[in-house]
């Protein structure tokens, strides 16, 4: 290979080391020319970050791989700029642990930028989807002012430049806090069309927060995702005008079985719990979560109040049929179940107390049953 390079001395060094069998000697040529491609596959699919373009990390990934093949200078990490650390004397050697700081270094601050970006995105979004909101509720004038920023949305979104989104909806929403002053009717026709706008915008938020935290036992979405989904859907129920159930789940008896299997015992319970939750709520606007312990929160868009009793008892069901097998002893499980649809006007903290109250029914009347949630008194 051509990177390969003939010792000066007789001696070993890190640097010239070389295997005594050829298989090896082959093996490790594979090894490196591989590292240096999957270093060039990251640059040539890296994108913008605050403090460096896309070029500019590609050319540092670049010239890792050229460092790996032929020895060449590596880019200077910050701490030779700043005088830190000094380069290493003697024969030229290949700096992998560099290598791994720089990867490291350069995983977090990607990282930082998305964690950041998705937050501006989601806050900036909801701020808009609030304003919308109010416009529904009234009646108005000046409907042709209110498309022409939501059309500037539009292209903004269908840009690639998370700022310009950014600036065009903030923008958005104070024209549309200006216009709601002086408006007392709106054309069907502008609300259809600002309801289909905000279901994209939805489906961009669900993109973004596939990626959020996630359970480690159950590898279900935590509480911090319900809380954040719950605002967004009594943010959203103004406008959409679609039902939102929510159905919470929890295992009767669990500190029973944990004082009977042990802790690993109970851990495979809820796991099996949260397979077959997961399992009973398939669709891409249902959203299944371990709300904490036990117990487990369903959000079930676009789900009528006459469907709910239905979807609690088929989860019901589903918990009688788990087979839990651990260390030769077979775990039996129920569940209790509360559920409710959200109330025009509710908001999400009312929501979840009313449909924890109505869990709590459940299990004070006997357990391993259903209760619906007393209606939203307004």
């Amino acid at each position: 290979m051509f990177w390969r390079k003939k010792p000066e001395t007789q001696g070993p060094s890190v640097a010239s080391v070389r295997p005594a069998d050829a298989g090896t000697g082959a093996e490790l040529e594979r090894a490196l020319e591989t590292t240096a491609e999957l270093l060039r596959t990251l640059g040539r699919h890296a994108f913008d970050l605050p403090q460096r373009p896309a070029a500019r990390v590609g050319q540092d990934f670049e010239q890792w791989a050229s460092h790996l093949l032929v020895l060449s200078p590596p880019p200077a990490p910050a701490w030779e700029k700043s005088g830190d650390e000094q380069p290493s004397e003697g024969p030229r050697r290949r700096e992998w642990r560099k290598l791994v700081r720089f990867l490291g270094a350069h995983r977090q601050e990607e990282e930082r930028h998305v964690v950041q970006s998705t937050s501006d995105l989601r806050d900036t979004v909801l701020t808009f989807v609030k304003c919308i909101g109010r416009a529904s509720l009234e009646d108005g004038k000046n409907a042709r002012t209110l498309r022409s920023r939501v059309e500037q949305l539009k292209a903004a979104v269908e840009h690639n430049s998370l700022e310009e989104l950014k600036s065009s909806a903030l923008e958005v929403a104070q024209a549309v806090s200006s216009v709601l002053e002086e408006q007392q009717k709106r054309a069907t026709e502008q609300t259809s069309e600002l309801r289909d706008k905000l279901l994209r915008l939805q489906d961009q938020l669900d993109e973004a927060n596939r990626e959020g935290a996630t359970d480690a036992l159950t590898r279900l979405q935590n509480r911090r995702v319900f809380d954040t989904a719950l605002e967004r859907a009594v943010a959203l129920a103004p406008v959409l005008l679609r039902p939102t159930c929510l159905l919470m789940v929890d295992v009767d008896h669990f500190k029973a079985i944990n004082d009977r299997v042990g802790h690993p015992g109970g851990d495979r319970v809820l796991r099996a719990v949260a397979d077959a939750l997961a399992r009973a709520f398939p669709r891409r606007g249902d959203l299944v979560t371990r709300y904490g312990g036990e117990e487990f929160a369903c959000l079930l868009g676009d789900t009528p109040a006459t469907e709910a009793p239905k979807l609690a008892a088929r989860v019901l069901e589903a918990m009688r049929r788990l087979r839990v097998e651990h260390e030769g002893t077979e775990i039996r499980v129920t569940a209790s179940a509360g559920f409710g649809v959200l109330g025009v006007g509710e908001t999400g903290e009312a929501f979840v107390a009313r449909v924890d109250r109505a869990l709590y029914e459940a299990k004070h009347t006997g357990r391993d049953r259903a209760w619906g949630a007393a209606p939203f008194a307004g």
